[in-house]
């Protein structure tokens, strides 16, 4: 995201980071994948990071800092600590790269609020595994650029796109996809403010539908069966 944003000019003024936190998110991902598929992430991380050399690891630590005047590290995004800094920075627009839910004295410390892809049509396939509840409902795939506000992927939408299946897809593939169009909208959405125009967005209509959660193993099998098949389709 942010070397699409560099290459168009676009400037970061500043990213906060939130201090890693990992047996929270080992918890996390334990109630979601289960404990076989959880210890199979924790062997892969721990692999790539016996085998990242020392230069590596400070090329990434730095990544931030290539394409940002600023980087401050935060004990938690929500906290008054991100709180006053973002209030000294007085920023005109965020953008959200996996944050969580967010306090709403964060996203109101901009002056036009923080905006946030979502790998699913809204407000259909709000909150987790978006993708794998589409493919199952055999619904329409995409992405969407929103604002954010005090629900979850609630907010008003400025850009949709519809996101095709594939020969060969997986739901990594698919992921991978949905975000690449969706900086791809976010990029055009910042040149549009740069430029001097305005974000025009459509309030959802969301209070009929319902927030998905992780999906269930025994759903999350289905769904990549059902993907299989239809990627075989589109190969046929």
């Amino acid at each position: 995201m942010l070397e699409a944003l560099a290459s168009s000019n676009i400037e970061v003024k500043a990213v906060l980071l939130q201090r890693s936190r990992p047996l929270g998110r080992l918890v996390r991902l334990v109630r979601a994948l289960g404990a076989v598929a959880t210890l199979s992430i924790v062997v892969r991380r721990l692999k790539t990071e016996l085998t990242v050399s020392s230069s590596q690891n400070s090329r990434r630590a730095d990544a931030y800092r290539l394409h940002a005047r600023q980087v401050f590290r935060v004990r938690d995004l929500s906290s008054p600590e991100a709180v006053a800094t973002l209030e000294r920075l007085s920023p005109d627009i965020g953008v959200v790269g996996c944050a969580g839910i967010l306090r709403p004295e964060v996203f109101g410390a901009f002056r036009l609020g923080v905006l946030n892809i979502h790998p699913g049509i809204t407000p259909d396939f709000r909150g987790r595994s978006p993708m794998e509840w589409a493919i199952l409902e055999e619904a329409s795939l995409g992405v969407t650029l929103h604002f954010i506000d005090e629900g979850v992927d609630t907010g008003p939408v400025v850009r949709q796109r519809e996101v095709s299946v594939q020969r060969g897809d997986d739901f990594r593939t698919l992921y991978d996809r949905a975000y690449a169009v969706g900086i791809e909208l976010l990029v055009g959405s910042l040149r549009k403010l740069q430029e001097g125009g305005s974000l025009s967005s459509t309030s959802q209509n969301w209070k009929r539908t319902r927030l998905r959660y992780s999906m269930a193993r025994g759903l999350r099998r289905r769904a990549h069966r059902m993907l299989r098949e239809r990627t075989l389709s589109e190969e046929g």
